[in-house]
């Protein structure tokens, strides 16, 4: 069981501004300030049982924590036109700054057939960063069909994370453990240079070219003064392609590739116990990903017949991808550490459309989509000596279907729709034969929204869905309702006033279910359930507002 209550609070100013030099040269500046505060209160409970249900170990984990933050981004840019058609020029500068500090109590509990272990530590965490980015890009026409992109950027990041814990001592933290302990300062530059070629007709755009790419970073453990290097040079080659049969009727398709590098919390070989049941180690070793994407879209819109419809898919591929090699201790600890695996991928075709029947009287979207994702590839270790096994490959795979329909009808004074979506999911795990069962969520939702005498109108919605497939307690079934009435004033109705009230029933949860490393994990979230607001709005022009103007969207 877990229970996580949070507080948060945040103050942002914005500034932006454009300034038009001449006719053909303009200067953006958009800019951005954000200061947080956050209190958190964190308590988790696991138990482990034997085969025969015998309770054999059991953590308590308490985690209170205190964080504020100061977080501040420039992006400056010169556009520069010129009067021979298609030439341009595009000068950026891009500033970050971010300075979090956050101060972490855990105290927690193990029990161990008769052996009882207590960690109380206190962690003071320190995250500052600073970035720098300059893009350089121009294009220049040379035909009236071809024109050549060239572009090159460069980063600059530095930053300190900084992880401290301390024991404590007679109710005093100051017993430094560096065994839980990390101190690391990271230097990263970025040099990408790029070229690509553009055919542009009538009806079809193609924009075919590469990157290549350079990166150094260095993280520096300031504890030890030890270094971990990266270097890495890419070639990243990239497609674009569109086909406009009309201004309603197109196709797009694009390929693209990218690499990343392994992050620091994976790199450094220091032990976590924030979480005592799953303890994470760094891998020194771990070398950056290369991903294939591509995806493609199809949409058609008839405006006379008011009917559409539109079709998507994508699907990646990322070699050396970042996954974990666990292994399972007999008392139900975890230790997990990073590593690269092969082909791990993940794709779905999405499709829908809209039937206007009846002169236009009823609507009918339909919706359908298959997702096929392959989570991830582990290794997995059941350490047990008095069963000793090598290593496992366990892949976990997710199918989903989901298939939906919506009915609307609409006049001059009212609207009604009233739907449906059905997800049906197959979780596959090649070695836990518990994790491969079929869960599903149904969804029935309706719509209301009519317009009243005395310039008044009304929008509601219900949605009842059914949760079916997963443990007991997780198998429920909300019942949410919302309503609103608004009122308008003035003569032209710019001026709103509206009373809603949110999930009258108070029945508001979320419910969501995990399947990765070899465990299924249902959660149950307790959203805002009931509660009432008054607004008022006012519209600052001088033409009447429409009739649905100001309503609410509720799905």
């Amino acid at each position: 069981s877990k229970r996580d209550n949070q507080l948060q609070n945040s103050h942002t100013v914005n500034f932006n501004v454009e300034h038009k030099i001449d006719s053909l040269t303009r200067i953006e500046l958009v800019s951005n300030l954000t200061q947080r505060n956050e209190r958190r209160d964190e308590e988790t409970t696991t138990n482990f049982f034997t085969p025969d249900g015998t309770l054999m170990n059991r953590t308590q984990v308490n985690n209170q924590s205190e964080a504020s933050g100061l977080e501040g981004n420039i992006n400056l840019k010169l556009v520069r036109n010129f009067k021979k058609r298609n030439r341009k020029f595009i000068a950026e500068y891009q500033y970050g700054y971010s300075d979090n500090e956050r101060e972490n109590i855990m105290l927690s509990s193990i029990e161990f057939m008769g052996f009882d272990s207590i960690t109380d530590q206190r962690r003071d965490i320190q995250n500052k960063t600073i970035g720098h980015r300059a893009i350089l890009d121009y294009t220049e026409p040379l035909t009236r069909q071809l024109k050549v992109n060239v572009q090159y950027k460069a980063d600059y990041f530095i930053g300190d994370q900084s992880n401290l814990a301390f024991n404590s001592l007679d109710g005093v933290y100051d017993d430094f453990a560096p065994i839980f302990s990390n101190d690391f300062s990271t230097e990263r530059l970025e040099n990408r240079g790029g070229a690509s070629l553009i055919y542009t007709t009538r009806k079809q755009t193609i924009n075919i070219g590469s990157r290549f790419r350079n990166v150094q970073i260095t993280n520096t453990n300031n504890l030890d003064n030890s270094q971990f290097l990266q270097s890495e040079d890419d070639l990243l080659p990239f497609l674009e392609y569109t086909y406009k049969f009309s201004n309603a009727h197109r196709f797009r398709f694009n390929y693209s590739t990218n690499s990343a590098q392994p992050s620091l919390n994976q790199l450094q070989p220091v032990r976590d116990n924030t979480n005592p049941n799953n303890i994470q180690i760094g891998n020194p070793d771990l070398i950056p990903n290369y991903t294939h994407t591509i995806n493609g879209f199809y949409n058609k819109w008839n405006a006379i017949e008011q009917s559409y419809i539109w079709a998507s898919f994508f699907g990646t591929l990322t070699n050396n991808a970042f996954s974990n090699s666990i292994t399972y201790l007999p008392d139900g600890t975890t230790i997990s550490q990073a590593i690269n695996v092969d082909g791990v991928y993940f794709g779905g075709i999405y499709m829908g459309g809209g039937i206007p029947v009846f002169n236009k009287f009823l609507r009918i979207d339909p919706n359908a989509n298959i997702t096929y994702f392959n989570r991830n590839q582990e290794i997995i270790d059941f350490s047990n000596p008095n069963n000793p096994q090598d290593p496992q490959m366990n892949r976990t795979e997710n199918t989903s279907y989901t298939g939906g329909v919506n009915f609307s009808v609409r006049n001059d004074t009212i609207e009604v729709s009233i739907g449906m979506d059905y997800t049906y999911s197959v979780p596959n795990s090649s070695l836990s034969i518990g994790a491969n069962q079929p869960f599903t969520t149904q969804t029935y939702k309706a719509e209301v929204f009519f317009e009243l005498p005395w310039r008044m109108f009304i929008d509601s919605d219900v949605r009842y869905i059914v949760n079916t497939g997963r443990a007991a307690g997780f198998d429920v079934r909300p019942f949410i309702w919302n309503a609103k009435i608004n009122k308008r004033f003035t003569k032209t109705g710019n001026l709103i006033a509206s009373v809603a009230a949110y999930d009258i029933l108070n029945q508001n949860i979320g419910i969501n279910r995990q399947i990765l490393n070899n465990v299924i994990v249902d959660y149950r979230t307790q959203i805002i359930a009931r509660y009432f607001m008054v607004g008022l709005t006012y519209r600052f022009n001088n033409n009447k507002t429409r009739e649905d103007e100001g309503r609410s969207r509720w799905f």
